[in-house]
C-alpha cells in the first residue's frame, strides 16, 4: 500500500507557476518546521499536498523536490527513494535535466541505492553530465550497462566522463572516475594514461588548494587593513 510521501501525479508541468519569492518562503519555513521538530514530518508533507493541490497547484515539481528534502531530512531514505524513482520516470523522458539532476542530488548519501530502468539510469547520466555532476553521472552510466549485462561497456563512457570533468576543472570528480575505472577494470589497456591522467588531477588539486589559501590569507589581510584606524 503506498502511502502518501509515495504519491505523485502522473504528470508534471514543464516549469513552475511563478510561485517566486513567497514559494521559497513557504518552502523554507517548512523545513525549518522539520528541522526543529522531527515529529513535525507527517503534518509537514500533508501541508505540501495540500500546498500542490491549492496555492502553489502549478509547482508540483517543486513541491515535490520539498517533499523529497522533507523526507531525506527526517531518514526516510525509503520513502525517498520511492518518490525520487516516480518523479525521475517522468521527468527524464520529457528532458526536463535540470529538475531531475536536482531530485537525484536531493537523496544525498542514499541516491547510490536508487534503482532504475537501464534506460533511465542512462537518461540520469546525461542530465547529471549536462549540470556538471560528473562521478554520479559516471556512476549512473556504469549502473545502466550493468543491469544490462554489458558492464564492459561501460569503460570507455566513464573515461569520456571523466575528461568532461577534467575540462569542466573539476580535478576532484575526474579522480574519483578514474579510480573507479581502475577499480572495475583493473587490467584495462588505459591503464597507463588513466594513472598519468590521476597525477595530473592530483597536481591540479594541490594547486587549487594552494591558491585557495592564498585568497583566504588576502582576505584576512585586507580585513585586518580595513580595521586600521585612521587619523
Amino acid at each position: 500500500m503506498a502511502t502518501q510521501e509515495e504519491n505523485i501525479p502522473e504528470s508534471a508541468p514543464a516549469q513552475g507557476g511563478g510561485g517566486g519569492v513567497s514559494f521559497a518562503a513557504d518552502v523554507q519555513e517548512l523545513m525549518r518546521r522539520v528541522q526543529l521538530d522531527p515529529a513535525q514530518v507527517d503534518a509537514v508533507l500533508e501541508q505540501l499536498k495540500e500546498m500542490a493541490k491549492t496555492t502553489y497547484a502549478n509547482d508540483i515539481q517543486q513541491i515535490t523536490l520539498a517533499r523529497l528534502r522533507v523526507l531525506v531530512e527526517a531518514g526516510r531514505s525509503e520513502n525517498a527513494l520511492v518518490l525520487a524513482k516516480k518523479l525521475l520516470a517522468i521527468l527524464l523522458p520529457n528532458n526536463q535535466d535540470q529538475t531531475a539532476s536536482l531530485a537525484y542530488r536531493c537523496l544525498g548519501s542514499a541516491r547510490r541505492e536508487l534503482e532504475l530502468e537501464p534506460e533511465l539510469h542512462k537518461r540520469l547520466s546525461r542530465a547529471l553530465r549536462k549540470t556538471n555532476h560528473f562521478r554520479d553521472a559516471a556512476w549512473s552510466y556504469f549502473r545502466a550497462m550493468e543491469l544490462l549485462g554489458t558492464p564492459a561497456e561501460g569503460h570507455d563512457v566513464c573515461l569520456q566522463i571523466a575528461s568532461e570533468a577534467e575540462k569542466a576543472e573539476k580535478p576532484l570528480e575526474a579522480m574519483a572516475i578514474y579510480r573507479f575505472v581502475l577499480k572495475q577494470w583493473p587490467d584495462t589497456n588505459m591503464k597507463d594514461f588513466v594513472l598519468s591522467s590521476m597525477e595530473f588531477q592530483e597536481l591540479k588539486i594541490r594547486r587549487q588548494k594552494e591558491e585557495q589559501e592564498e585568497a583566504e590569507q588576502l582576505a584576512k589581510a585586507q580585513a585586518a587593513k580595513d580595521d586600521l584606524p585612521t587619523f
